[in-house]
């Protein structure tokens, strides 16, 4: 099982770290977020510091793909996000297991699909949503 860091510790990274964990795709090991304190523990899951933080701890093995979990209300960051660590770290996808998944569907590496989804024939989702 891969090691998974959730950039952001609100709602919606919370909302991914529960699915993620539920459906045991992943080992989440701890989220990124510049507004909570280094070792806080949210949903169970220790902050291991801020964006700043991301690549060194990526450096040095302590997680081995990423996920944002940055909202609607952040679009503009979230994109930052994905474009300053894209090439450099790989970013996970998360497809919950109780989806409908076409053969001929093609879904970027960022992308969380929760629960009960169905991706239809030729769907194409890009990186980041």
């Amino acid at each position: 099982m891969k090691k998974l860091a959730i950039i952001g510790a609100g709602d919606l990274g919370q909302q991914i770290t529960n699915q993620v964990i539920q459906d045991q795709q992943y080992e989440v090991v701890g989220y990124f977020d510049d507004f909570r304190k280094i070792g806080e523990v949210v949903h169970g899951i220790a902050v291991l510091g801020g964006i700043e933080d991301v690549q060194g701890l990526y450096d040095q093995g302590v997680f081995e793909q990423l996920l944002i979990g940055v909202g609607y209300k952040h679009l503009f960051s979230r994109r930052e996000l994905f474009e300053r660590f894209q090439g450099s770290i790989p970013f996970g996808r998360f497809i919950h297991s109780s989806c409908i998944v076409d053969q001929k569907s093609e879904i970027a590496e960022g992308v969380v699909i929760f629960p009960g989804c169905v991706i239809d024939y030729q769907v194409k989702i890009e990186e980041n949503v």
